[in-house]
């Protein structure tokens, strides 16, 4: 308890300690490095689509293969793995 009596008792104190923790709180903020648009690079892509009532041919026909035609050119990408299944 005498910890906690001192700062009770010696308020002046207490109130310094915590404006500096708050000042250099403040100035590592500022100086921490931050990019407004990082350069974030992912090595994979999932997408999920529904198509209620279709079958796997119907969707890899009209949607897979839209897809993976419509990427196929963007570069970075070197394997493109789709799959097709039926939800019922």
């Amino acid at each position: 308890m005498g910890f906690f009596r001192r700062v009770i008792e010696n308020t002046v104190l207490t109130n310094m300690l915590a404006l500096i923790v708050l000042i250099m709180g403040a100035l590592a903020f500022m100086r921490m490095p931050r990019e407004a648009y990082p350069n974030i690079s992912f090595n994979w892509v999932y997408i999920f689509a529904l198509y209620p009532g279709a079958t796997p041919e119907e969707i890899e026909r009209k949607v897979v293969r839209e897809i993976e035609e419509a990427i196929e050119g963007i570069e970075g990408i070197s394997t493109i793995t789709s799959l097709a299944y039926s939800s019922q």
